[in-house]
């Protein structure tokens, strides 16, 4: 996955929702599609920030799920139409924070297994109050070590995805406003951005 631009949609961030933001509506859905689309780009993934978390902690119940959900998306499904194979897909999801130094910025990319896309697709998977497990819904059963088990690590369904430095060829020295941040024109310091 070759990643050129990254656009980021409305959204805001509200500590009591199950995955601390909100995605808004976009006005500019369609028109940001059709840019792309222009351009031959397409989505191949999508980022989270978020501030450092506890060791062992990569991500969310709530954001393994949509990852989940987001690469279904992508593969138009579960099995590919033309073969009846598992369907691949080249959306990523990248996480963002401040390295375990606290200076510097940690970037890591994964993928959710087709297996979690598989329970995720049959409602399986649950987000619960532990943010680290995903939980099982009532009517499935998941087997972990030979035994019942009605949560899941979400560290189970990850595959470390590699990232790559490249210079991009379609785009150069562009310097684009932030977009969707009309309630914060101030540029913030290194420092506030380690906050």
């Amino acid at each position: 996955v070759m990643v050129e631009a990254i656009y980021e949609p409305p959204q805001e961030s509200v500590d009591d929702s199950e995955g601390g933001f909100v995605l808004l509506d976009d006005p500019n859905e369609d028109t940001v599609e059709q840019l792309a689309s222009l351009l031959g780009l397409r989505k191949v993934g999508w980022i989270i920030g978020h501030p450092p978390r506890e060791d062992g902690f990569v991500l969310s119940a709530t954001e393994v799920i949509t990852a989940a959900e987001l690469q279904l998306e992508a593969a138009g499904g579960l099995t590919n139409e033309d073969d009846g194979n598992n369907s691949t897909t080249p959306f990523v999801t990248v996480k963002v924070t401040i390295g375990d130094d606290g200076k510097n910025v940690s970037v890591e990319a994964f993928q959710v297994s087709h297996q979690c896309m598989t329970m995720v697709a049959e409602e399986v998977l649950e987000i619960g109050p532990n943010p680290g497990f995903c939980v099982v819904n009532d009517t499935f059963t998941a087997i972990q070590e030979g035994k019942p088990s009605k949560t899941l690590s979400n560290n189970f369904f990850l595959i470390v995805v590699p990232i790559v430095q490249h210079e991009s060829s379609l785009f150069c020295c562009a310097d684009f406003p932030r977009a969707n941040r009309s309630f914060d024109d101030r540029h913030p310091s290194k420092e506030e951005l380690k906050s």
